[in-house]
């Protein structure tokens, strides 16, 4: 491309490798030159400069894990302040990331890195990480700042890749992923915490920085990108307890079980510990010490909202199915037409329940008992169900609270269409697996496609819950032009999607495969002709879903 104009001074650098066959006896020497200038051009070179790269191109010796990349501001670099080196270009015969320098608005002159002359959307700067710093169980802090020049909205990822050192493949990483900027909106930047996993330990030496721009975006003609800035800093070794509130300290104990959600875009790096003490602080929180190490987790302190959820798992009343390889034998608990009769259910933990292709055989059911006011089902634990976790169909005016859910197929929480006036408030569900293929379900059923909360009335209150983490859906709505009644049969009652939608607030949705919130077919418009009786979505918060937060 173009370096620069007649009559002005520019800056030029490039980086030279020097391979073994470069330095034997019969090489005498290497030549530099420009060439493909116009006959009669006059070239005119000053500070030149010709180095190998000081200790200011390298990690900083026994600190090398607190700040993994080097010069990222670009404001000490080699070759008297203008080599790119130790970043590269991914099509470094097309362009390299240049310094550039710029005066603010404050009078402060300002280097950074410019990516011109990109031919890809995934052309991108690169920079090479020490390995021996991603060890499991570490967190660190991953930000950069970004400015583009092109005429649309641009998103984009940060990207850690490079070949497992068992040389099974190679693993890519996205620990970051920014939303849209536009060109008006100038250096934006973008942070979130980088926990180190299984994956990245299995990478071998070759592990790379990359930042990669949305292809669906990113067209001809290519964005010019700026970066700066760029940072992945150190922030905390594994976790050897646990901060929570200080009102468990009467409730929890000493040898049970806790499970610990998922801080990551995986369900799957949810946790379990056993605790080993309790101690209560003077500000009304409680230390809980662990009896082995867990991987680091995201705090309150660090992302508020966003932290891991900490619940107890173990119950003194245990409901056990046989422990078996065979998922169609688990146990099962079936409430079956008892209208009128309260039922309690609480503080019990289910293990091995849930029967895998079997008809009415989920780990806990309510099915068609009818009006059951003052019926409570809650602060029970359900782990390692084979089969759904609460199951609600044809019941009315119950309680389902505080319940814990996680390791169980298909969908966990699941209410039909006959399921009316109850409150479903402050349950949280991990871990919702995908065992269930489409030939193991249900005729009839989609738990292939499972949800942490499966939701087919809008005619109960939804509170306060939590999807902490699915192979699919944290929470999925959908409203059917019919009502289905049991075994299916339509009863004729008509279409849910246009009956007013009841409380659905305060929920979140985190750690999904898919969607954090899927929502279909609302037609309530067409029964009120009004903007009051519309679904009402209230406070919700969806974040690190791989696919929609909303959908």
């Amino acid at each position: 491309g173009i370096v620069g104009k007649y009559g002005e001074w520019f800056t030029f650098t490039s980086t030279w490798t020097y391979e073994a066959d470069d330095l034997v006896d019969t090489v005498m020497g290497n030549l530099f030159y420009l060439e493909y200038t116009e006959p009669g051009t006059t070239i005119s070179i000053d500070d030149f400069v010709f180095e190998l790269p000081s200790e200011r191109s390298y990690p900083v010796g026994n600190d090398a894990c607190q700040e993994l990349v080097v010069n990222g501001d670009a404001e000490n670099a080699d070759g008297a302040g203008w080599s790119y080196f130790p970043m590269w270009s991914s099509r470094s015969n097309d362009w390299q990331p240049n310094i550039h320098v710029e005066t603010l608005p404050n009078g402060s002159v300002n280097k950074f890195f410019r990516a011109s002359n990109r031919r890809w959307h995934s052309d991108t700067i690169r920079a090479s990480l020490l390995k021996e710093c991603f060890v499991k169980g570490l967190v660190y802090n991953i930000s950069l700042k970004v400015r583009i020049q092109k005429d649309v909205p641009l998103k984009y990822y940060v990207q850690l890749k490079g070949p497992r050192a068992d040389g099974s493949g190679w693993t890519h990483k996205q620990p970051l992923k920014c939303p849209e900027q536009m060109q008006d909106q100038g250096w934006v930047e973008c942070s979130g915490p980088l926990l180190i996993d299984e994956d990245y330990e299995a990478i071998g030496q070759d592990l790379e920085l990359e930042v990669i721009m949305d292809s669906n975006q990113d067209t001809s003609p290519w964005a010019v990108v700026d970066y700066d800035d760029i940072r992945i800093s150190f922030a905390s070794g594994p976790a050897e307890g646990l901060k929570v509130d200080g009102g468990i300290t009467t409730r929890w104990s000493p040898n049970a079980e806790v499970h610990i959600t998922s801080s990551t875009l995986s369900n799957r790096d949810s946790q379990n510990a056993i605790i080993e003490s309790i101690v209560a602080q003077a500000d009304g929180s409680a230390t809980l010490k662990l009896q082995t190490g867990i991987d680091a987790v995201i705090s309150e302190q660090e992302e508020p909202g966003q932290g891991v959820e900490v619940v107890l798992v173990s119950r003194n009343i245990v409901v056990e199915g046989e422990a078996s390889d065979n998922p169609q034998l688990g146990g099962y608990l079936q409430v079956f037409h008892t209208p009128g009769v309260a039922q309690t259910i609480e503080g019990v933990e289910f293990v091995n329940m849930g029967q895998e292709q079997g008809k009415n055989r989920f780990a806990l059911q309510f099915l068609y008992t009818g009006d059951v006011p003052g019926t409570s089902i809650s602060r029970n634990s359900i782990h390692h169900s084979n089969h759904r976790c609460i199951v609600i169909e044809g019941t009315s005016n119950a309680t389902i609270s505080s319940n814990v859910a996680y390791e169980t197929a298909g969908h966990c929480y699941w209410f039909g269409h006959e399921s009316i006036d109850n409150l479903i408030i402050k349950n949280i569900g991990s871990r919702t697996n995908n065992n269930i293929g489409w030939r193991d379900r249900i005729s009839g059923h989609n738990d292939h496609e499972m949800a942490t909360y499966q939701i087919y009335s809008p005619l109960n209150d939804y509170i306060a819950n939590v999807a902490a983490g699915s192979d699919g859906r944290g929470f999925r709505m959908y409203n059917d032009w019919r009502t289905l009644g049991e075994d299916l049969v339509n009863t004729g009652k008509g279409s849910l999607r246009r009956v007013a939608m009841r409380t659905f607030k305060d929920n979140k949705s985190h750690s999904n495969s898919w969607q954090g919130f899927s929502l279909y077919d609302f037609e309530q418009f067409f029964t009120f002709r009004d903007d009051i009786n519309v679904p009402v979505f209230e406070n919700l918060m969806a974040y690190r879903n791989q696919n929609h937060g909303i959908h």
